[in-house]
């Protein structure tokens, strides 16, 4: 056999398995995308398409998301608890460096009808209040609002009827609907009400959707994920709405979302992280952190950050 006749036995065999190899590669990256479907427009997981096949209903669970409760009561539960609470509250400016702070450690005392909150190791900078210890800055009044008392509270609930409480001012109840219902549509607000409504017909078309189901923090969960396409990014309000939902109850046990938007009279830029967990029979808010960067017409700039930390239930 001479040279020339086992060259070309070798080039012949290289090509065969170079092309069996790019056949193996092909099927295996085939699998990879088999391992997720389309389905009614959501792209699911392998797990959860066999969930289907048992009997899961994915309209039914997208209606439990748009109508879910369960985590603006989380809020409202807190009320009714006693606990430990570690706040951390930062102002920056446009270089990054620290401008504003305020952190302390609380103690929160709930006897069965009333709730009480001590308040120490506080270490502020000077700025921060004004001169009746009022929080200076909106970011920060927010904050003190929802997580600090400094008096007796008595006969609160976390009743919720399925829409924010009514009887707050309108700017209040704006904030709480971005913040605690996500992805539905805001009124009153000039520009962006309806750019949040992800899952209204116009609005919905511009989204990707995904659906797994994952374990987290030794549980099954259900996870919505929700994102803008590329050509409608900027565009709309929400950049990512990503919600685990328990599947035993469909309660929420962590929520992360990021939301953006610019006019000519003000814009913003916020990120939020809440992490929850069962406390007895009540689902709690444990972990909560917000960066945001807002600016309105006619108000300085806040550059923030914010988290509270809640320890040691009792």
């Amino acid at each position: 056999m001479n040279v020339s006749f086992k060259n070309n036995i070798l080039i012949k065999l290289r090509k065969k398995m170079s092309l069996l190899l790019i056949i193996l590669c092909t099927s295996q990256l085939m699998l990879a995308q088999d391992s997720s479907q389309l389905y009614k427009g959501y792209v699911l997981n392998s797990v959860l398409i066999d969930d289907i096949k048992k009997g899961f209903d994915i309209d039914k669970f997208i209606k439990r998301i748009q109508d879910d409760t369960t985590f603006y009561k989380a809020f409202k539960s807190m009320s009714l608890m006693s606990y430990t609470q570690y706040n951390d509250v930062q102002f920056r400016d446009k270089n990054g460096e620290r401008t504003s702070f305020y952190n302390s450690i609380s103690e929160q005392t709930y006897d069965g009808t009333c709730r009480t909150m001590q308040t120490k190791n506080i270490k502020k900078s000077k700025n921060y209040f004004k001169r009746k210890k009022e929080p200076r800055f909106i970011t920060s009044k927010f904050y003190h609002k929802l997580f600090l008392i400094d008096k007796k509270v008595c006969n609160e609930n976390d009743i919720v009827n399925g829409k924010i409480d009514a009887n707050e001012n309108n700017r209040i109840n704006q904030l709480k609907q971005l913040i605690f219902k996500p992805g539905e549509p805001i009124s009153g607000v000039p520009g962006i009400g309806n750019k949040v409504g992800i899952f209204k017909k116009g609005r919905k078309e511009q989204y990707d959707f995904s659906l797994d189901k994952e374990m987290y923090n030794g549980e099954w969960c259900y996870v919505f994920r929700a994102k803008p396409k590329k050509k409608y990014g900027k565009r709309n309000v929400i950049n990512y709405l990503n919600t685990w939902f328990r599947a035993k109850d469909y309660a929420i046990v962590r929520r992360n979302y990021s939301l953006s938007y610019s006019t000519l009279v003000y814009d913003f830029d916020v990120n939020m992280k809440v992490k929850l967990k069962t406390i007895g029979k009540k689902l709690i808010p444990y972990e909560v952190y917000y960066k945001g960067n807002w600016h309105f017409f006619g108000k300085k700039r806040e550059r923030a950050e914010f988290s509270a930390i809640l320890t040691d239930f009792r």
